[in-house]
């Protein structure tokens, strides 16, 4: 039974009620509308329940850009599990790090990058391609970040100051967060998001958001100044979501396009 308190899951099954046939995703594999988007996350959640995901536990989800890295996220949040987004660049060493540091207990893993550092026990197929299910032993018995009610996500600071710290995001706060910063963006159904950054570091106020608002999502293939472009033509980007250098490359662009 849906746990009326895990307000994440509750955005994508708002959406997919909203705006069904209307684009979520496009990226390598196509477009995908919010019904598909919602239908297949939730068969991904269903899957991790019978795996062995509980509410309390902790979650890595490593992944490259795309609707796999969306569904994981969604679906690990829709559990009760709070939830750590991870890119598929990591080196070996990092990856143990991150699941000793947040004390995860389970890691699925989309497979892109380097081989996974646990025991695989389970492949979970998705519509396209797969992610290997993994038990950590790392993850501490009871329920996750206790003195954080309803936690949703788990992020590192960036260390600029000092260590890298572990910081907890509740569910409350994700939606305050994004209710928010959509008053600035004035994002809505009509609206597509070009998206060019690595989701493992930038997805609660801005990939929640997009599907909050019914914006759909055009991930690129790369950062270069023709990929962006391409996409942007292609699906009538409205907002590039981009760092410094992205919009040096595409300043310095002389192209037609």
């Amino acid at each position: 039974m849906m746990n009326n308190e895990l307000l994440v899951y509750e955005i994508l099954k708002d959406a997919a009620q909203k705006w069904p046939g209307r684009p979520a995703v496009y990226d390598d594999h196509g477009t995908m509308t919010f019904a598909e988007l919602y239908a297949q996350t939730e068969t991904l959640r269903l899957n991790l329940i019978d795996l062995g995901v509980k509410a309390g536990m902790g979650i890595g989800v490593k992944a490259r850009n795309g609707r796999n890295f969306i569904m994981g996220i969604f679906a690990g949040v829709g559990c009760g599990a709070a939830v750590m987004p991870m890119s598929h660049q990591l080196k070996k060493a990092e990856i143990e790090d991150i699941i000793s540091e947040a004390q995860l207990h389970v890691l699925i893993d989309d497979m892109s990058g380097i081989a996974p550092v646990f025991g695989v026990d389970a492949v979970i197929d998705m519509n396209v391609e797969s992610f290997s299910f993994s038990f950590t032993g790392a993850g501490r018995p009871g329920p996750y970040a206790p003195h954080v009610h309803m936690p949703a996500f788990i992020r590192f600071t960036s260390g600029t100051t000092g260590k890298s710290k572990g910081v907890i995001v509740s569910h409350q706060s994700v939606i305050e967060r994004i209710e928010g910063a959509n008053k600035a963006l004035c994002l809505g159904s009509e609206d597509t998001v070009v998206w060019v950054l690595p989701m493992a570091y930038h997805f609660i106020v801005s990939v929640v958001l997009y599907v909050r608002f019914g914006a759909a999502i055009a991930v690129a293939k790369d950062f270069l100044a023709k990929s962006i472009i391409h996409i942007t033509n292609e699906h009538k980007g409205t907002l590039l979501y981009a760092s410094p250098i992205q919009i040096r490359l595409l300043a310095n662009d002389a192209s037609a396009d």
